[in-house]
């Protein structure tokens, strides 16, 4: 009994040391914000200000978390950095130039490569990545305009990409040991009328995945095919409450799923909100509301514990931070932090022990 308690005690202690931080990309000022999280209370504490030769962007880290990944312009490049699990730091190994600016940064499920997205040039790209080395390009498709994102399916077979311009999420089968994307059939999916697909996450266990969508100031959720890899539009709902008539001044941006598939999270720049909505059992999607936030909510991002999140005002230069219910699917403000020049990207998380 006595041996049994102390394992208990041990489990504890090393689940306790685990540490987490909050990295903000600031494009305004070419600046990244590292942030020490207070895992029980969400406070933060500002670390650490790092200066880059260009202007941060969207991020990913490696699955084992040892690396992180950024997309930058002003020059367009990638970045591959180190980090600290204990301080939080980021060391810079890695800047290889782009042709064009990358408007998202995928680690594909493996960590072999990343896939980048490129809203100007209406592509993706795919690099090898091993560790902090990013290798040569390996891979351009061209798809159309305004290539918002890319996401691969939970099995990592297949990788989608929304397009605000025309309107369609491009489907792609994705090879994870050739790093190669190929066209699906059909080639892409139409979104409804008017929406504007962004950004898109999948649910944890069911075949459904959601796209915000710019310009529908809408959620839209999509059934998924995990044999042929296709979607099928299925139910859109507003992000905004009834009455707001302020029409045209309000875009979506960023979305987020929880991890038990219960809850998703829409931007609303403009209206300067989180929305909030409720996933049943099957998948029907049920708008709960609107939390305020800073101004101009480009990203945000979930603790990795479901405990906290984090928005960052792209014109407010300051990120908010909300406890977040897992029963309610409340989000209750902590407090407000100032962030470098125009952050565009929040990425929050907690190492491993």
């Amino acid at each position: 009994m006595r041996i049994a308690t102390l394992l208990l005690l041990l489990l504890v202690a090393t689940s306790a040391s685990a540490k987490s931080f909050v990295f903000v990309s600031n494009g305004g000022d070419k600046t990244i914000s590292i942030f020490a999280m207070d895992e029980e209370k969400g406070d933060l504490t500002l670390v650490k200000t790092l200066q880059l030769e260009a202007a941060p962007g969207p991020m990913a880290l490696s699955p084992d978390q040892k690396f992180a990944y950024v997309s930058a312009s002003r020059p367009d490049c990638l970045l591959s950095f180190a980090t600290n699990a204990e301080t939080g730091d980021l060391t810079q190994i890695e800047s290889v130039p782009l042709e064009a600016t990358s408007c998202f940064v995928f680690c594909d499920p493996n960590g072999k490569w990343l896939i980048n997205a490129y809203y100007g040039a209406g592509q993706v790209t795919v690099h090898p990545v091993e560790g902090g080395d990013i290798g040569d390009l390996a891979q351009t498709c061209p798809t159309a305009k305004n290539a918002h994102c890319l996401r691969t399916d939970p099995s990592g077979k297949f990788g989608f990409v929304p397009h605000t311009g025309p309107n369609k999420v491009f489907q792609f089968r994705w090879d994870p040991a050739q790093g190669k994307l190929t066209a699906s059939d059909p080639p892409a999916v139409e979104a409804p009328e008017g929406a504007g697909p962004r950004h898109i996450q999948f649910h944890p266990t069911l075949p459904i995945c959601f796209t915000s969508d710019e310009y529908g100031d809408s959620i839209t959720s999509f059934d998924f095919d995990p044999a042929k890899g296709t979607l099928t539009p299925r139910q859109t709902v507003s992000t905004l409450p009834a009455d707001y008539t302020a029409g045209g001044s309000n875009t979506c941006a960023d979305i987020e799923v929880t991890a038990d598939g219960k809850f998703a999270f829409v931007s609303n720049r403009g209206h300067h909100s989180i929305a909030r909505f409720a996933i049943s059992d099957d998948g029907q999607l049920t708008a709960l509301g609107q939390t305020p936030t800073e101004n101009f909510p480009r990203s945000f991002n979930l603790s990795p514990s479901q405990k906290f999140l984090y928005s960052a005002g792209q014109r407010g230069d300051q990120m908010a931070a909300y406890r977040f219910y897992k029963t309610s699917g409340d989000l209750i403000p902590l407090a407000v932090y100032k962030t470098g020049k125009t952050p565009s990207w929040v990425q929050v998380v907690t190492f491993d022990d």
